[in-house]
């Protein structure tokens, strides 16, 4: 299901947003920002 969800982001030209605790998953986006106690910690870009 998540591949279909990237396959579309990609054709479509939009705006995914993708709320995982799985890293590997994360790290197939192009751009992450990490939460810690409801305070944004990290921003990181591909």
């Amino acid at each position: 299901m998540i591949d279909i969800l990237f396959h579309l982001h990609r054709e479509a030209g939009t705006t995914l947003l993708l709320i995982t605790h799985d890293a590997a998953l994360a790290d197939r986006c192009e751009r992450t920002l990490a939460l810690e106690d409801g305070r944004l910690v990290a921003a990181v870009a591909a």
